[in-house]
């Protein structure tokens, strides 16, 4: 469910993902360090100070402070599409053969 998002006046913001009905996201420590490498990329490409960030099975929580929610946004848009391709690649290849025909 989305919530009413609101802008801060100190463009500080905590900002969640979370996997669809609570679907693991992370399988294991290399899924971790990409989600960080794309979350790095992003938050350099957007000018977004992360103060802290919180990997779970399931979820991310990150403390930031941006330029505005519509930048925040959309960064956190990018990081989520670009992992969303990487595990999606990655569980992909795990799958039988006869799976991988079906998709």
């Amino acid at each position: 469910m989305t919530r009413k998002r609101e802008a801060s006046e100190s463009g500080m913001y905590h900002a969640m993902i979370r996997g669809v009905a609570q679907q693991q996201i992370f399988y294991d420590a290399a899924d971790n360090k990409r989600y960080l490498s794309y979350l790095k990329k992003y938050i350099e490409e957007y000018a977004i100070r992360v103060f802290a960030w919180c990997l779970m099975g399931n979820h991310v929580h990150l403390l930031a402070r941006a330029e505005s929610l519509e930048v925040l946004g959309c960064m956190m848009r990018d990081v989520s599409g670009s992992y969303a391709k990487y595990i999606k690649q990655t569980l992909r290849q795990s799958w039988p053969s006869s799976a991988r025909t079906l998709s």
